[in-house]
């Protein structure tokens, strides 16, 4: 599993912000809640850079461990021509609830 970037969660908000890096992409990028959905099957946040949308994200709930989590999906002719998905999780060595990783993992 990879690292794509680190983002900040504003706990008055709900809102990330951080960097999505990787080898062909550096950008800045909020990932900003949704709060009129018109539908429940619709993302619960958007993922922006620049004013450009890059994907999207949801709200989803582990399996086992039943805590919630925010799984994202980058989808931009700048990122390629497949989907990248990945969750947040914690952040390596942090101590801050708030320091998130957006975790990439091949096989999802």
């Amino acid at each position: 599993m990879s690292n794509l970037g680190i983002v900040i969660r504003n706990p008055q908000t709900g809102a990330f912000k951080g960097v999505y890096k990787t080898l062909r992409l550096d950008a800045e990028i909020d990932i900003i809640p949704i709060r009129d959905k018109p539908a429940a099957s619709f993302p619960d946040y958007r993922i922006m850079s620049s004013g450009v949308e890059l994907g999207a994200g949801w709200l989803n709930r582990g399996q086992f461990s039943g805590n919630e989590y925010v799984s994202l999906t980058f989808s931009h002719p700048d990122i390629g021509p497949r989907a990248i998905k990945c969750q947040l999780g914690k952040a390596a060595h942090q101590d801050d609830e708030d320091v998130f990783a957006m975790i990439w993992n091949p096989e999802s």
